[in-house]
């Protein structure tokens, strides 16, 4: 009785192999990758649409410790559970790519993920792009010009939207309100205009980083909507605002606000988030003190650089190895007496 069972399960093994060697990916596709990686400038690889994997045909210089080529099917190829492969990824960063960003992504009706950050590419976005299924989109640090398309507003599942370091133009179009399952937006181009009230809409959020992009203040008030933990915003022109209102961003962990033309006090609530680990307000118009209920035990790093602060930094705040404070030219004068090794009293930011 032994044997036949053995014999089955070799056979099953069989035609197991059998249903993996015939996972591939469909020709069409394979002839999208081709026009799209001549069309980026990616000629030095070839993808083979038996294994769903980029081959390199010629030596290419790893640049970057980072630099990364990876096309990645489904789940179900990957898992031998399906005669047919589709690409879901296409990641190809530091290699110096010197083309467009092609349209014919849309011709990939699976494709999920892109992720080529760190080359040459140049151009305009291509409003086509809003017409895929893309959840992640990541351009930064290329040559795109132009302005963002109205179109990347029809990318409802969209969670991630990284341009940073581009020189886009323009204001960021209104029909990006739609894009309410984004959960991390970076930009620091040259667009114009304010930041727009529509980001309430964005409740999933979870990473706001605007940095020299251009856009003017105040911060919106909408902004309370959101539960964030990581919010930059950087080098704000217009009129001085009050802080804005992150009552309800509970979870925050990084708050950076340099140079936003912020006035006031800070409030209180800050110094009670529980996993705040960096706090920079640098630059501002700030008044008053350092609250003394300071609740937060994973704060590692606070900038108070050009502001007018004054008064006491709390005792509970000068935990040896707890905290480095950052400041130059307040009003603490108590402070700068001390001589305390992990209190650096510099202006320059890290």
């Amino acid at each position: 009785m032994r044997k036949p069972k053995f014999m089955l399960f070799q056979v099953f093994n069989f035609i197991m192999v059998i249903q993996l060697a015939e996972s591939v990916v469909p020709q069409e596709e394979v002839e999208v990758l081709e026009q799209i990686m001549t069309l980026m400038g990616a000629t030095n690889w070839r993808f083979n649409g038996n294994t769903c994997q980029l081959d390199m045909i010629a030596q290419v210089p790893k640049l970057h410790p980072e630099a990364e080529a990876r096309i990645q099917c489904d789940i179900d190829c990957n898992n031998g559970n399906s005669s047919e492969c589709h690409v879901i990824t296409i990641i190809h960063k530091y290699y110096s790519l010197g083309g467009v960003l092609p349209p014919q992504l849309i011709e990939l009706p699976y494709l999920r993920t892109i992720d080529f950050a760190y080359n040459y590419l140049g151009g305009t976005i291509p409003p086509e792009l809003g017409s895929s299924q893309l959840q992640s989109m990541n351009l930064e640090a290329n040559n795109f010009s132009g302005t963002v398309p109205s179109d990347l507003g029809r990318l409802i599942n969209l969670q991630a939207l990284i341009l940073s370091s581009n020189r886009l133009t323009g204001m960021l179009p209104s029909s990006l309100a739609e894009l309410s399952n984004l959960k991390d937006l970076i930009s620091d181009n040259d667009l114009s205009g304010t930041i727009p009230n529509f980001i309430e809409k964005w409740r999933q959020l979870n990473k706001l980083e605007l940095i020299g992009t251009g856009l003017s203040g105040p911060i919106p008030s909408s902004i309370s909507i959101l539960n964030l933990t990581d919010l930059r915003i950087c080098e704000l022109s217009g009129p001085t605002q009050s802080f804005p209102p992150l009552d309800n961003a509970v979870g925050l962990q990084t708050l950076v606000l340099r140079n936003c033309n912020i006035s006031g006090e800070i409030p209180a609530y800050i110094w009670q988030r529980r996993d705040l680990q960096l706090l920079d307000v640098s630059f501002n118009k700030l008044i008053g003190g350092i609250s003394r209920d300071i609740i937060g035990r994973s704060l590692r790093y606070v900038f108070l650089t050009g502001n007018m602060l004054s008064g006491d930094i709390p005792d509970s705040l000068l935990i040896e190895g707890a905290t480095m404070i950052y400041f130059h030219a307040q009003r603490m004068p108590s402070v700068l007496d001390m001589d305390v090794p992990y209190m650096l009293t510099v202006g320059e930011m890290i």
